[in-house]
């Protein structure tokens, strides 16, 4: 299964970080090509999801669920017809104040395009995980990369 990594240290406590992050909404406004969210429950959201893959352009709907969210960290999913997404966010305290954040996103093909999807996933994932960490620090009090 392709996947991608980052870390980044933010100005927030662990526990704040967590708040934030049970919010399956929040959730879909990391992920990249999220286009549109309708929320099913606290912990469940039917995403539309854009997907390009070369010249090929869809619009698939896949169903994030947030699994798991702590002062550890949060693990979301998104799974669809033609993949699965899983995420993983975890938190490691610095401070009372500062919390390092490790973000791992995986993709997982399925059905008759996975060879196609995963190719594409292992060349995208990295980018992803970039936009996705872009996303959180913007929302959150982190300082800029250096």
């Amino acid at each position: 299964m392709p996947s991608a990594s980052q870390t980044f240290t933010c100005n927030e406590s662990a526990e704040r970080l967590a708040e934030r992050l049970r919010d399956i909404d929040f959730i879909a406004s990391l992920v990249p090509e999220v286009a549109k969210v309708e929320r099913i429950d606290d912990r469940t959201a039917q995403w539309t999801v854009r997907l390009k893959l070369g010249f090929l352009v869809r619009h698939s709907v896949y169903r994030g669920e947030l699994l798991r969210a702590d002062a550890n960290g949060i693990e979301f999913q998104a799974a669809g017809a033609e993949a699965r997404i899983h995420g993983i966010v975890v938190f490691h305290a610095s401070t009372f104040t500062s919390t390092e954040v490790v973000v791992t996103l995986e993709m997982a093909g399925q059905g008759p395009m996975a060879a196609i999807i995963n190719n594409a996933a292992t060349r995208r994932l990295p980018e992803d995980v970039r936009r996705f960490v872009e996303s959180l620090r913007s929302k959150v009090d982190a300082p800029p990369p250096q």
